[in-house]
C-alpha cells in the first residue's frame, strides 16, 4: 500500500512539474530553481524526511478532499522549495513579457480544482480578427462620439458571454454572501462554506475563474490594439448591450463608477479620481463587472466593497497612484475574481482586509511592475488564499508591506495583536470542534517580490504560513530585506498547513517572537531558506524567542536552511532544530507514535561543497556529529553566547534524526 501511495505521489509530482513548464509559456531561465536544487538534494540526503503521511493527518481532521498540490506539499517538504522556485522563475518570464493571463491562469490552477480552464480557447480571436463588428441591438450614445466602433463593439461582445455565465451562477449566492463592512461580517462566509458540499464550492470557484480568464484574454487582445494610440477610441459615454462604456475626455477628472457592468478608459494620462461604491436597497450584493483601463496620471482610486460577487479588472499604465478601500478590493475578491495591474509609479495601497492579492471562493491578484510601493492593510491581504487563491507580485522597487498592529481584528493567540493572515498565507476553515459544521481545506496565498530593499511587518500568521491544509509562500528575489512578525511567521504552519519563506540574496534581518523561521506545528510543515548572493554579502540576523529556527512541534516538521555569510542568531528556547511532541504536557497517546522533526542547517561557506558529504543519511549524520566549527557566526541563547559544539552536544543521542543541527565550517 505504501509503495502504491509513493508511486501515486511521484506521478502527481511529475504532472505538476510538467504543468508549470508547459502552461506558463516559454522555458524560463531557471535562475532561482538552480539556486535551490543542490541545497534541497543535500538536505534530503542528510535528513531523509518522509514528510507528513496524509492518512495520519486525516486522523485528526475531517478533510477528505483536498487539492493535489497540498497533498504533495505535505508529503515531500523540500519539494516545496523546488516547486515554488520554479514558479518564481516562470512568473518572472511572464512579467518581463507583459503577459497577464498566464499568471492568473496559474494562480487559479494552483489554488483549486479548476478543470475547464485547461480547454479554454482564446475567445478574442473570433471577435478582434473580424474586419468590422455590427453594433449590438441595444446601443445608446449619451455624449461624444465613438471613433473606433468595431474595437469597442468587439470588446463588449467578447466579454458578454463569460460575464453572463458568471452572473447567472453568482446570482444564486446573493442570499448567502452579503456586504462586508466589518471583520465580523466574514462569519457569514465561513458559515456558508462550512455547510456547503466541497464539490459545489469548487464549482463556484471554477465558474468565477474561467469567466474571468476569458474576460482577461479579451482585454489583452483589446489592449494590444490600442496601446500605441488609445485616443483613437474617441471620447464618449454610451450604453452598449448591458454595459456602460465610458471613454474619458481631458476634463473628466472625477468618475463615479455606475452600478451596471462598466468599462472605463482614460487615454489622456490625466490625474483621475475613481469612486466605486456599490449600494442596494435590499441588503444584497448582485453580481457585477468593472473594467478600468487607465494609461497614466497620478490617479486616486476610492473603492468600497467592490469585489464581493463581482469581476473586477484594473489596468494602470503609469503614475504615482493612491488606492484606498475597505474590504474585497484592489486584487481582493469574494465569490468572484479581481486582478489589478500597475505598470509603473510609486504607489500606495490602503485597505482593511481581503485586498492586495486575496481570494476567497475565487481569485485575487495584484501585479505591480515598478516603483517604490507601500502596501498597508489589517488582515487577509498581500497574498492570501482562503479556499481560493490570492497573489501579490511586485517586480521592482524598494517596497513596504504592512499588516498593521492593533486590535481591529484580534487574534486567538494574543488578543492584543491583529490576526494578519497575509504576506503569503493560505488558510482553511477549522470546524473539527463544532457540531453541524464541516472543516474546509485551505487555499493558496503567494507574495512574490523580485527586486529591491523591502520591509515586511505583520502580527499573527504571516510571511509564508499555512493553516488547515492551506499553503502560504513568500519569495523574495534580491535586496537587503527586513522581516518582522509576532506569532506564526516566516516559514511556519499550523494544523496540516504548509508555509515557505525563501529569500534568494541580500543581507536580511528576521524578527519573530513565537513559532516561526522554519517551524512546523501539528502535522504541518514550515520552511525558511535564505540563500547566498555574492562572496562578500549575505550576512543575516535571526532573532526570536521560542519555537523557531527549524523547530518541529506536535508532530510537525520545521526546516531552517541558511547559506553563506557571517550570521547572528538569538533565541530563548525550543530553537536550532529542537523538537517537542507537545509543550502542554498532555498524557501520552498517538502523538508519541508520529514523529516530530526539526532541522537547522547553516551552510556557512559562500560556495558550500556538497560533495564533501556522502550522499547517505548515516554517513552524513556521522560527519555532522563530528564537525568542528570555526566561523564568524554568533549564537545567543537567553542572551548568553553559545558555540555550535555546545548546541550539538545538547541533542539527545537517542533521536539523531528527529533533531538535526548541521553547521558547516
Amino acid at each position: 500500500m505504501k509503495k502504491i501511495t509513493l508511486l501515486v505521489i511521484i506521478i502527481i509530482s511529475f504532472l505538476f512539474f510538467s504543468y508549470v513548464i508547459n502552461s506558463l509559456g516559454e522555458q524560463p531561465e531557471q535562475k532561482y530553481l538552480k539556486k535551490v536544487i543542490d541545497i534541497s538534494n543535500f538536505v534530503k540526503s542528510i535528513t531523509g524526511v518522509p514528510g507528513i503521511e496524509l492518512e495520519k493527518a486525516r486522523y485528526f481532521s475531517d478533510n477528505f478532499v483536498i487539492h493535489p498540490l497540498v497533498e504533495i506539499s505535505l508529503s515531500d517538504p523540500l519539494y516545496n522549495l523546488l516547486w515554488f522556485s520554479k514558479t518564481f522563475d516562470s512568473f518572472s518570464e511572464n512579467i518581463k513579457s507583459r503577459k497577464f493571463s498566464p499568471i492568473f491562469y496559474a494562480i487559479a490552477k494552483y489554488s483549486g480544482k479548476i478543470k475547464r480552464i485547461d480547454i479554454i480557447q482564446d475567445p478574442s480571436i473570433q471577435f478582434f480578427e473580424e474586419k468590422s463588428a455590427p453594433p449590438p441591438q441595444a446601443m445608446k450614445v449619451f455624449s461624444g462620439k465613438i471613433e473606433s466602433p468595431s474595437l469597442i463593439f468587439s470588446l463588449v461582445r467578447c466579454i458578454s458571454k463569460p460575464y453572463s455565465r458568471y452572473k447567472s451562477y453568482a446570482e444564486k449566492l446573493t442570499n448567502y454572501i452579503g456586504e462586508i463592512k466589518k471583520f465580523e461580517d466574514q462569519q457569514n462566509i465561513s458559515s456558508f462554506l462550512m455547510k456547503k458540499d466541497l464539490e459545489e464550492i469548487n464549482n463556484i470557484i471554477e465558474v468565477s475563474n474561467t469567466s474571468f480568464y476569458n474576460i482577461l484574454l479579451c482585454f489583452e487582445n483589446f489592449l494590444s490594439k490600442i496601446k500605441d494610440d488609445p485616443k483613437m477610441l474617441g471620447v464618449f459615454n454610451a450604453d452598449i448591450s448591458d454595459f456602460s462604456v465610458l471613454s474619458l475626455g481631458e476634463k473628466d477628472s472625477v468618475v463615479v463608477i455606475p452600478q451596471t457592468p462598466t468599462i472605463i478608459i482614460d487615454a489622456f494620462k490625466k490625474d483621475t479620481t475613481y469612486i466605486y461604491k456599490r449600494w442596494n436597497n435590499d441588503g444584497l450584493f448582485y453580481p457585477s463587472l468593472a473594467i478600468i483601463i487607465d494609461f497614466g496620471g497620478n490617479d486616486r482610486y476610492v473603492f468600497e466593497n467592490s469585489s464581493v460577487l463581482s469581476l473586477v479588472l484594473t489596468y494602470d499604465g503609469e503614475g504615482n497612484d493612491e488606492r484606498i478601500c475597505n474590504f474585497t478590493c484592489f486584487g481582493g475578491s469574494i465569490g468572484g475574481a479581481d486582478m489589478l495591474i500597475d505598470i509603473s509609479g510609486n504607489d500606495t495601497y490602503k485597505s482593511l482586509g481581503i485586498s492586495q492579492g486575496a481570494g476567497i471562493l475565487g481569485t485575487g491578484v495584484l501585479l505591480d511592475y515598478d516603483g517604490d510601493d507601500t502596501y498597508e492593510s489589517v488582515s487577509f491581504s498581500q497574498g492570501f488564499g482562503g479556499f481560493g487563491g490570492g497573489a501579490l507580485i511586485d517586480f521592482k522597487g524598494n517596497d513596504k508591506y504592512i499588516l498593521k498592529e492593533g486590535t481591529e481584528n484580534p487574534s486567538f493567540q494574543d488578543r492584543t495583536k491583529n490576526l494578519s493572515m497575509g504576506q503569503g498565507c493560505g488558510s482553511g476553515l477549522r470546524a473539527d470542534f463544532l457540531e453541524d459544521f464541516k472543516s474546509v481545506p485551505g487555499g493558496l496565498g503567494l507574495l512574490f517580490d523580485y527586486e529591491g530593499n523591502d520591509s515586511y511587518s505583520a502580527q499573527v500568521f504571516s510571511q509564508g504560513c499555512g493553516y488547515w491544509y492551506g499553503i502560504g509562500v513568500l519569495l523574495d528575489g534580491s535586496g537587503n530585506d527586513t522581516y518582522k512578525g509576532y506569532w506564526y511567521c516566516q516559514g511556519t504552519s499550523a494544523h496540516f498547513g504548509t508555509g515557505v519563506l525563501s529569500d534568494f540574496s541580500g543581507d536580511d534581518s528576521y524578527f519573530c517572537h513565537y513559532q516561526g523561521m522554519g517551524q512546523g506545528h501539528d502535522l504541518g510543515i514550515g520552511i525558511l531558506l535564505d540563500v547566498e548572493s555574492t562572496k562578500d554579502s549575505d550576512s543575516d540576523s535571526f532573532e526570536c524567542k521560542s519555537r523557531c529556527l527549524g523547530m518541529g512541534h506536535a508532530n510537525g516538521i520545521g526546516v531552517f536552511i541558511n547559506q553563506g555569510g557571517s550570521d547572528f542568531y538569538r533565541a530563548d528556547e525550543y530553537a536550532f532544530g529542537d523538537v517537542t511532541v507537545d509543550i502542554y504536557k498532555r498524557p501520552p497517546g498517538i502523538r508519541e507514535i508520529i514523529p516530530t522533526w526539526g532541522f537547522f542547517f547553516d551552510l556557512n561557506s559562500y560556495r558550500f561543497d556538497f560533495s564533501r558529504y556522502e550522499n547517505t543519511a548515516e554517513k552524513s549524520q556521522e560527519k555532522l556529529q563530528n564537525q568542528k566549527s570555526i566561523s564568524k557566526d554568533k549564537f545567543l541563547i537567553r542572551e548568553k553566547e553559545i558555540s555550535p559544539e555546545e548546541i550539538k552536544s545538547a541533542i539527545k543521542k537517542s533521536f539523531p534524526f528527529l533533531r538535526t543541527f548541521f553547521y558547516s565550517e
